[in-house]
């Protein structure tokens, strides 16, 4: 049995299943276009890059995991009330604050088995996931039935209960007094007098770093030893972990341009709502399956190198969907689905476990270049898809995991 806690986890992973999709399905119903999607997904994106390194970084250096966590869902509250306006712009915004706000909720829940199970992080990690895997298809599997008896205004207003509900679920798993967290934490973090105190002794404390560099720097480079001055070295990593860093941005960036584009593939073929959740819900269900098991791998590189590789196969799957009969459409769609849980469960968890070997902050780091290269990959694909279609759209995403390959295997992590 999972420890108690990692039920606290459920309603941030069961909303965000819902939310994802359904902020790409607004854009769509509004009229939006494979650009206008691209843009959205961007902005899921970028809210899940900015999330990621923020509040790693927040809960790093506070360690106040707890107040994090709830905070987290109340970001998320607010972020899907934005959602009732159906408008493209606040659409766009909800995408971008929807990940933003919750991330705290995900990295502090992942802080806590780092502190707590330190002895079997990796064992406890897979069962964290694969709580939450399940939250996720438990979502889904709501999605396919609200799309077909709830409007999109109920449907929000469904999710912001969730989200504020989670705030007390939270508290009370944890046995937090939530009234005096959130006194304590506008009293010493969010107070306005002590903010002005930090950020002086902040400016000062940089002001005089800034001019110690300077002349010191001044005495280097007039005395030729610029190699010694340690501003230009500040990112001395091993050569093994640039490499793997790079392969993770590359796989990414496949990722980016197929997976950004899915839903709109999956419409533009004919698919309904709820066969678009069905989908999403036969992959997480695989993934959820696996999570637990994924956790007590022994050679993660290895399990790695093997996703990546049927992650070609899956989508040389999915552009052969453009040259077969309609009637495979659907077919292949849930074979993609599972192939697609099947790889994410071991590439999700595997990469964490990874970056949580070097240290925390790699973790929020990992993330950060994840979402950069997925970024990266839906912005490249809202502009390559009107000029040269889906297909050579999906071709080049295999063309970069090929290559993600080579890198990975070059390094020695």
């Amino acid at each position: 049995m999972p420890p108690k806690e990692f039920y606290a986890i459920i309603p941030y992973k069961f909303v965000l299943a819902i939310s994802s999709t359904l902020v790409i399905l607004m854009t769509i119903n509004i009229g939006g276009s494979a650009s206008e999607v691209s843009l959205t997904v961007t902005f899921l994106i970028v809210g899940n890059l900015l999330g990621s390194i923020t509040w790693a970084k927040i809960a790093t250096a506070t360690r106040k995991y707890l107040t994090i966590y709830v905070m987290g869902y109340m970001g998320l509250f607010l972020s899907l009330v934005l959602l009732f306006s159906g408008e493209m712009a606040a659409i766009a915004l909800a995408a971008f604050l929807i990940p933003f706000m919750s991330s705290g909720t995900y990295y502090s829940a992942l802080f806590l088995i780092y502190e707590n199970y330190k002895d079997a992080m990796n064992r406890m990690i897979g069962i964290f996931e694969s709580v939450g895997g399940w939250a996720w298809v438990l979502g889904l599997g709501f999605g396919i039935i609200a799309t077909g008896f709830f409007s999109v205004s109920m449907l929000i207003g469904i999710l912001s209960i969730v989200s504020f509900i989670a705030v007390f679920l939270t508290a009370y798993i944890y046995k937090i007094n939530i009234t005096r967290r959130i006194i304590d934490g506008i009293k010493k973090d969010l107070g306005l007098l002590p903010l002005l105190d930090i950020a002086l002794d902040k400016i000062i404390e940089a002001e005089e770093v800034i001019v110690d560099k300077a002349l010191i720097g001044l005495d280097v480079v007039v005395s030729g030893n610029i190699t010694l001055y340690d501003i230009y070295f500040r990112f001395r990593w091993p050569r093994e972990l640039i490499r793997f860093y790079l392969s993770i941005f590359t796989v990414f960036l496949g990722f980016g341009l197929v997976f950004s584009q899915i839903i709109t593939i999956q419409k533009a073929l004919g698919l309904t709502d709820p066969m678009v959740y069905g989908i999403s819900l036969i992959s997480s269900a695989v993934a959820a399956t696996l999570y637990s098991r994924v956790g007590m791998t022994s050679d993660p590189k290895k399990m790695l190198t093997r996703s990546y590789i049927l992650r070609i196969f899956l989508f040389g799957l999915l552009l052969s969907i453009f040259f077969l009969d309609p009637i495979l459409i659907l077919p292949i769609f849930i074979i993609f689905g599972v192939l697609d849980g099947y790889t994410w469960a071991y590439i999700s968890t595997l990469l964490n476990i990874v970056a949580l070997k070097f240290s925390r902050e790699h973790v929020g780091f990992s993330n950060f270049i994840r979402n950069i290269g997925y970024v990266a990959g839906a912005s490249i694909s809202g502009l390559l898809i009107p000029i040269a279609g889906y297909e050579i759209n999906i071709v080049i995403a295999i063309i970069l995991l090929s290559v993600s390959i080579l890198i990975f295997l070059k390094s020695k992590v």
